[in-house]
């Protein structure tokens, strides 16, 4: 009994158990269920759910959808799926769902810069195998939370941009995910005191923290090891906190052309000789701009021999090295010039002349340099102070302000170098391609800035250069004003020369002649001197098309210059900040300002000056009013009456003459038309066309065809020449009319209420009374088929009836006999 009792207790335990264990069950599937199920809503809220009728406000272009600047949280999964560009810029997208881009496959070029990223997972571009261009810059994206397998898919990815907004200041490594991208060739990243992974045909890299972060202190070989004997052409180390280099350090580069290692300013040029050595043989371009901070030092800093004999066997065509504090070149580096020198700025430095320049000039080393900068020589440079610490008002790194249209941020931040090539370009300097070495004869020098140096350096630097081909030549600030009191031949040799500044040299006068040989000149800078008139002669510079002279003391231009520059095409002309003057004295020049055909820049500061010393932009003056206030005010009133009075009198006796006379001048005017045309030829009696023109209204048809054609052409054999009949096609209806009177012996008008409405029968009576005028023959015959009242007749029609009997259409029938007897009569 105890083992049944035993077997139903263990029985009922195993049911309560079982029971148990099932509702456990049920309860897991649910939760799990409700898990999924919230995970889901979660997913849903996080990126939407997809709607494929929902607009997303982007531009749709062909197959580029523009979605910057939308305030998107999400990556938008309605676009057209054959879109190869993506640019989604500028927006709040926190989170990548790598399935929307399944829908995106197409997809070339992408942009997700400048949002609140902070992870890049392993499948987040799973599905972008045909993706060549990623920009993922100025997001929040430590480099550690970079997936190792990122990139993986990427094989065709060939630019890179993972610069970020300050995250990676205490970042060590790089992202491994950089190590599968063989195809990479440009590649913008944070520079990190770490070594890069293996990258075969890299061919820039951009480290700058123009945007992004680089703090590179010790730049050790070992950083680039990897990518010894790659394709690196180009690398940017601007502003990286650069302390020290290892010795040869890109020396593993052996297509190095470009180098950036400006406003690294602890890096001092003790280290260049480092940093230059084992150049390659085609390295091109160099920057040291602000390696070396003056203002914290008391020693000038020389370029020594160690240094330029780096550089010697190189193809060196553009150094940059400003800022510096340089005052001398040693004496030997004289003999490591490179040869290959075309570009080279020097500016805010402080060189001074020495046994090198003797040298320098001697050997002609610098004979092939088309652009040499040697300005701000003589600026200033103790340090401003901006704080209580003294720390020095240096000009930062520009702050860049990108459009939201703009797809990639590399793309609208200009490095040094691409900053350089805009400016030749501007100034149409001879570019590398056009200018080379190989030529039989050196290039002449194109580019030279001397603003802000000593007035007597310009003589040394026309010794060094071939000066006669220049383009561009900068003299302003160079206190030139005394010397070109003396000196009316100083740019003689200048025949190339397109753009000359010699502003703010404190110029009183310019000799009649200075300009005479600038026949290219296209842009005279002399503004901020202190002119007073314009004594020199520009009408030689036909190719002139900006003068700046504000900012001088000018009161007026004489005849001669505003003849000189009304003559120029498309001229512009500053003359803001000046002292014009506003009275009469100046009445012509101020007219010359408003109806010239010259473009006046800056008008809102060009202000003239009254008597009284106020002064308004000459823009709002009425130049109107000061015409009228400038006439004698007893004579101007009196003249301008009598002037009108005069004028109407001799418009109304005009007038007059030509009315009373009107008919006369048509008649003439279709005679010597007709002759000169070989139209018109006087005819005796027997030669005429037809014998009768008969003149009637519209209204009075169906008499001539009734009465009028089968009286005098079908029983009185005259031949008739009717207007509906027998006027040709085609002429005018003045040369038809003008022709059937003078082709007809008589015109017989036919005179009703209708005929003295018709302007053309009025025409066709004028002209028959003026034939006979001129022919002293009786052309014109007048039948008065209607009763009107003289006061009714036009006053031509009462002096042809004054002077010449007309015959009246009788009523009555018995009467009708005589009048045609009598008319044919008159007729023959």
């Amino acid at each position: 009994m105890n083992n049944d009792i035993s077997a139903q207790t263990c029985n009922f335990h195993f049911r309560r158990c079982a029971i148990g264990f099932m509702i456990i069950l049920v309860f897991a599937l649910a939760s799990t269920k409700s898990s999924a199920a919230l995970a889901k809503v979660n997913h849903e809220d996080l990126r939407g759910p997809f709607d494929p009728n929902k607009t997303i406000a982007c531009d749709i272009n062909d197959t580029s959808a523009n979605c910057s600047c939308r305030g998107l949280q999400n990556i938008p999964e309605n676009l057209p799926s054959n879109i190869t560009t993506l640019n989604l810029r500028a927006n709040i997208i926190n989170y990548i769902n790598g399935a929307t881009f399944q829908r995106y496959q197409a997809l070339t070029r992408l942009s997700l810069s400048d949002n609140a990223l902070e992870v890049i997972g392993e499948a987040d571009f799973k599905y972008l195998s045909s993706l060549t261009m990623l920009d993922l810059s100025l997001n929040k994206i430590p480099y550690d939370n970079i997936s190792k397998n990122a990139f993986q898919n990427l094989s065709k990815l060939y630019y890179l941009d993972l610069k970020q907004r300050d995250v990676n200041t205490e970042s060590t490594t790089y992202p491994r995910a950089l190590e599968g991208l063989f195809a990479l060739e440009y590649l913008m990243i944070d520079g990190l005191d770490s070594v890069l992974p293996y990258l075969p045909n890299l061919k820039e890299l951009y480290f700058s923290s123009q945007y992004g972060s680089c703090n590179i202190p010790h730049l050790r070989d070992d950083i680039f090891i990897n990518l010894f004997n790659t394709n690196v052409k180009g690398i940017y180390l601007s502003k990286c906190n650069i302390v020290n280099v290892d010795r040869g350090v890109f020396e593993l580069f052996p297509r190095l052309d470009s180098l950036d290692i400006s406003l690294n300013e602890k890096l001092t040029f003790v280290i260049m000789y480092n940093l230059t050595f084992g150049l390659n043989g085609k390295f091109k371009r160099l920057n040291t701009n602000n390696v070396y901070p003056y203002f914290k030092y008391t020693e000038c800093t020389a370029i020594n021999d160690e240094f330029m004999s780096n550089l010697y066997h190189t193809s060196l065509e553009v150094w940059t090295n400003e800022g510096n504090y340089v005052t001398m070149i040693d004496e030997n580096a004289v003999d490591h010039i490179p040869k290959t020198w075309k570009y080279i700025s020097v500016r805010d430095n402080m060189l001074m002349v020495g046994n090198y320049t003797e040298r320098i000039i001697k050997e002609q080393r610098l004979k092939n340099v088309v652009y040499y900068d040697t300005s701000k020589m003589f600026a200033s440079h103790l340090p401003p102070l901006n704080s209580k610490k003294g720390k020095l008002n240096y000009s930062p790194t520009p702050e860049y302000t990108i459009p939201c249209n703009t797809l990639f941020t590399r793309a609208h931040i200009k490095t040094y170098f691409e900053v350089f090539e805009e400016r030749l370009k501007k100034f149409n300097i001879t570019n590398n391609a056009s200018n080379k070495l190989s030529q039989s004869k050196p290039p002449l020098t194109e580019y030279l800035d001397l603003s802000e140096c000593l007035s007597d350096t310009y003589k040394l630097m026309f010794e060094l250069f071939e000066v006669e081909g220049l383009r561009y030549l900068n003299m302003s600030g160079t206190y030139l004003g005394y010397t070109l009191i003396d000196n009316g031949t100083m740019f003689e040799r200048f025949t190339s020369l397109t753009t000359l500044d010699i502003s703010s040299n404190g110029i009183l006068h310019i000799r009649l002649h200075l300009f005479q040989t600038l026949l290219n000149l296209e842009r005279l800078y002399i503004g901020n001197n202190k002119l007073s008139r314009i004594s020199f002669d520009i009408s030689q510079l036909k190719k002139l098309k900006y003068l700046d002279l504000r900012c001088n003391r000018l009161e007026t231009l004489k005849m001669k210059t505003l003849q000189s520059l009304s003559s120029l095409k498309n001229v512009t002309v500053n003359l803001a900040e000046n002292c014009l003057r506003c009275d009469c004295n100046n009445l012509k020049f101020l007219d010359w300002v408003f109806t010239s055909n010259v473009i006046f820049e800056d008008l809102e500061h060009t202000v003239c000056y009254f008597i009284n010393e106020s002064s308004i932009p000459i823009r709002d003056l009425n130049i109107e009013n000061l015409k009228l206030e400038c006439q004698p005010p007893t004579y101007s009133v009196l003249t301008l009456v009598t002037s009108l009075c005069i004028l109407a009198f001799l418009m109304i006796i005009g007038g007059g003459i030509l009315y009373s006379y009107r008919w006369n001048l048509r008649y003439f005017y279709y005679m010597t038309k007709f002759k000169m045309a070989g139209g018109y030829q006087r005819l005796d009696d027997i030669e005429y066309d037809k014998d009768i023109f008969v003149s009637y209204a519209n209204g009075d048809t169906e008499f001539v065809k009734k009465k009028i054609i089968p009286k005098l052409e079908e029983s009185g054999h005259f031949s008739l020449l009717l207007h509906a009949r027998d006027f040709q096609a085609g002429e005018f209806v003045a040369d038809n009319i003008v022709r059937a009177v003078t082709s007809t012996r008589v015109t017989l008008a036919i005179l009703t209420r209708a005929y003295i409405q018709s302007k053309w029968c009025m025409y066709e009576m004028n002209m028959a009374r003026l034939e006979g005028i001129n022919t002293n023959r009786n052309v014109l015959c007048v039948i008065m088929k209607d009763n009107i009242p003289p006061r009714k007749l036009p006053i031509e029609i009462i002096d042809i009836l004054r002077y010449k009997t007309y015959i009246e259409y009788p009523v009555s029938e018995e009467e009708q006999e005589q009048f045609w007897e009598r008319l044919k009569t008159t007729l023959k």
